[in-house]
């Protein structure tokens, strides 16, 4: 089956190249030539799952969860679990019909087809696991080289370790949950009370790794760009968010200490069986609740309608293999729905991407991120003194002149911390790693470092100035924050700033750092 596979995608590629011999591209002229084979390879993809219903699939690859351990890369097996599950939600073929009282599981067989099929899933997910893999290398350099071969491993460590679930969003807010990208087996329900007086809901979900699924939390409350009423509804809710807070709402966590076999169900596979008339009465339910709880945190004219509408939009939600979203929410079986709490988890997040927009809007995103960021240095020992607290998102001036503002402060010791913050979402173009928004970020990066660099050392030989006075400390350090560790050749950007901090770094680099010196 790997010969077959191998034949396919060397086939493929002299197609597409109209080459039989190999043949060196850079990045940027290679990458279509990629998109093209990727495309391929999901075709072949998609003839296989049609063969059976997106549920049946799920059935199988629940029970399988683990198989793509193929390196030593953390990230390799739920990316890998996610893009088969994407894959087979596409399937066309219908799911079985469920009575609405019956079992709380069901079975498929496991012959010999059954395996075969499973096995080229497998392979073929493996091809397109590798096929992403080049085509994001390729969008980082022109042509490999040992320079680019060590910012790629530089790169690939930093994504590995220091993920901020809300990099997509171009924010860095600490939702007090253990949550990461990494981590997709996520799940996310609504607790029975509020955080503190807050006016949000406050989220269950789970990091457990496999075999089993449980329950952690998130408190929503603390993306505040959602409650910013000086940006446009559409942009801060955005369909199917109202509907994905719905479905969490359902007081899920009593129904599974009642309903026997209901829990043991979720607890494995991440999924439950429940029918169509408790699922829509649940749902109206919970939607009642939204519109007259939790201080409106969520705006009534952004509801669905009914429950009949919220199943709509959780059907609605778009899946894609690249990047890999998971699979469906709600697969329909007769009288019977699967919810699957997991694609739920992922759709959550996939949610609170920043969406595309222009003019004031983008300077109301930026400010929240420079206040998460401050936050974050408030939550530790670099909180800064309340004179230079005032100094956050101020100009400094100098000799009558403008220097430029702070978009974060702290202090420590006889040490000063000076901080840029460039609110850029790690969005799907850079996921995918398209060649033009990979060197984009950089570029923005370069000029954002040597900017800065330029600032802290004018500041450091002029301690006082026209509205500052930093004569105290013996040492200014700068630094650039992204809510990602975003792709850097070395050099300036990647030099540590500090002992422990590079002059570029992730929000989540950020409050490690400071974290060191409790």
């Amino acid at each position: 089956m790997k010969r077959e596979l191998a034949q396919v995608r060397t086939r493929a590629l002299e197609e597409l190249l109209a080459v039989s011999n190999p043949v060196v591209l850079s990045g940027e002229d290679a990458q279509p030539h990629l998109e093209r084979l990727r495309l391929r390879l999901e075709a072949e993809a998609l003839n296989l799952v049609n063969k059976r219903s997106a549920f049946e699939w799920l059935w199988y690859l629940r029970r399988l969860r683990g198989q793509f351990n193929w390196n030593a890369l953390r990230t390799t097996d739920p990316y890998c679990q996610a893009l088969a599950e994407a894959l087979c939600s596409m399937s066309t073929k219908p799911g079985p019909k469920l009575p609405a009282v019956g079992p709380s599981n069901t079975a498929f067989p496991v012959g010999n087809d059954d395996i075969r099929d499973l096995l080229r899933l497998s392979e073929i997910v493996g091809l397109l696991y590798e096929t992403h893999g080049t085509a994001r290398y390729a969008g980082k350099g022109s042509v490999p080289t040992p320079e680019l071969k060590r910012a790629v491993k530089l790169y690939d460590s930093r994504h590995d370790d220091s993920q901020n679930v809300l990099a997509h969003a171009g924010l860095a807010a600490d939702l007090d949950a253990e949550i990461t990208e990494t981590n997709i087996f996520s799940v996310f329900l609504l607790a029975t009370g509020q955080s503190g007086t807050s006016v949000a809901p406050r989220w269950n979900g789970t990091t457990d790794a496999p075999p089993g699924f449980g329950f952690g939390s998130v408190d929503l409350s603390k993306i505040d760009i959602l409650t910013n009423n000086q940006l446009p509804l559409d942009l801060r809710w955005s369909n199917p968010l109202p509907a994905l807070l719905v479905l969490a709402l359902v007081p899920l966590q009593p129904w599974f200490a009642s309903v026997r076999g209901v829990s043991d169900v979720f607890k494995r596979y991440g999924y439950f069986y429940v029918s169509r008339e408790i699922l829509l009465d649940a749902l109206g339910n919970s939607l009642e609740l939204m519109r007259h709880s939790y201080g409106g945190f969520v705006p009534k004219e952004v509801l669905p309608v009914d429950a009949e509408a919220v199943v709509e939009d959780l059907h609605g939600i778009e899946v894609t293999a690249y990047p890999p979203t998971g699979g469906n929410i709600l697969h329909e079986l007769g009288e019977m729905f699967v919810v699957d709490l997991n694609a739920a988890s992922r759709a959550l997040l996939r949610c609170l991407d920043r969406p595309v927009f222009d003019g004031a809007a983008v300077n109301e995103w930026s400010d929240t991120f420079e206040l998460h960021v401050q936050e974050i240095i408030d939550g530790s020992e670099w909180r800064p003194a309340a004179h230079l607290a005032a100094l956050r998102g101020r100009h400094l001036r100098l000799g009558g002149t403008d220097l430029t503002d702070i978009d974060a402060i702290g202090d420590c010791g006889d040490v000063l911390l000076l901080v840029s913050c460039k609110s850029r979402p790690y969005n799907r173009a850079y996921d995918r790693g398209e060649y033009g928004e990979v060197r984009n970020v950089r570029t923005l990066a370069e000029g954002a470092v040597a900017f800065w660099q330029e600032f802290v050392e004018k500041v450091e030989t002029n301690r006082v100035g026209d509205n500052y006075d930093f004569s105290m400390f013996e040492r200014i350090v700068g630094v650039v924050v992204f809510p990602f560790a975003p792709f850097l050749l070395e050099g300036p950007c990647t030099a540590e700033t500090t002992v422990g901090l590079r002059w570029v770094a992730s929000s989540n680099e950020l409050r490690e750092w400071c974290a060191s010196f409790a």
